[in-house]
């Protein structure tokens, strides 16, 4: 594959996006029958843009629906695969027989500090419009996004033509913060009093819900990471936006831990059929 699939035309025009060059098969973990290492270039003449992993799963008959994750930002060897959140929800997914389609990416840069420097904010939300290329288009398509990976599944759900989002302890993040490199420079950007009140990721959660989308959040009452004030503007839009179309509950695990009833809770949501 040397050319970007047709499926990422949809993307502002604006938006550099990094050209596959190169896609091969690698070595999928335990329950992940499917598995691709991407190449990324800007363009042939550039260096290389980093590594991105790619998992499926997909259900024995056809899928209804396609659900496209993105991981929080903590650095670990093994992003997707060692998610708590995602094996939960795979495996109530199991138990349930559902027809629903899993995808995920190990971001760039997300297994060491040092090569997470290399990129944005930006750079992972199109890590999941590659992704979703790979994913197949016969089944409509959900997003769900863990804590940094809310802002970047918010961000995403516009240029992707997503009408169901499912945000889990989910973070925004000022305008200032998404295109700088998640670095020293991220950190001043967000440690900035306020910057995430203004976070373009509100106005694209309020434009998915506009628009006949719906939407879940799942957060904590006792997140040490996550503001209160920022769970609340995002409940308010929600709630202002979504009504009936939205849902929220809080939990009191934290932002690492998880309340038992979220596997449940998420493919409750996900699995109703577009009206």
């Amino acid at each position: 594959m040397n050319d970007a699939p047709p499926d990422l035309a949809r993307l502002p025009a604006d938006i550099p996006l990094p050209r596959i060059v190169r896609r091969d098969p690698t070595a999928a973990p335990p329950g992940w029958p499917e598995a691709w290492r991407l190449t990324l270039r800007m363009d042939p003449e550039t260096p290389e843009v980093g590594l991105l992993r790619v998992y499926r799963i997909a259900p024995p008959r056809a899928p209804r629906l396609t659900v496209l994750y993105s991981h929080g930002g903590s650095i670990r060897p093994d992003p997707v695969v060692g998610s708590g959140l995602w094996r939960a929800l795979l495996a109530e997914a199991g138990r349930r027989d559902l027809p629903i389609r899993f995808v995920a990416v190990d971001h760039r840069g997300a297994r060491c500090e040092e090569a997470k420097q290399r990129f944005t904010l930006a750079d992972r939300v199109n890590d999941l419009a590659i992704a979703r290329a790979l994913a197949g288009d016969d089944a409509p398509l959900a997003l769900m996004g863990n804590s940094m990976g809310g802002h970047v599944a918010l961000m995403a759900a516009r240029s992707l033509g997503v009408r169901r989002l499912a945000l889990v302890n989910p973070g925004v993040y000022g305008a200032a913060a998404h295109d700088v490199p998640l670095g020293p420079r991220f950190s001043a950007a967000i440690r900035a009093p306020g910057s995430w009140h203004a976070s373009p990721a509100f106005d694209a959660l309020a434009a998915l819900l506009q628009g006949g989308g719906r939407a879940i959040m799942l957060a904590s009452r006792a997140d040490t990471v996550i503001p209160d004030a920022l769970n609340a503007k995002l409940e308010q839009t929600i709630v202002r936006f979504g009504g009936p179309r939205g849902c929220v509950k809080f939990s009191t695990a934290g932002h690492t831990g998880m309340d038992p009833s979220v596997p449940g809770d998420l493919l409750d949501f996900l699995s109703v059929s577009e009206q």
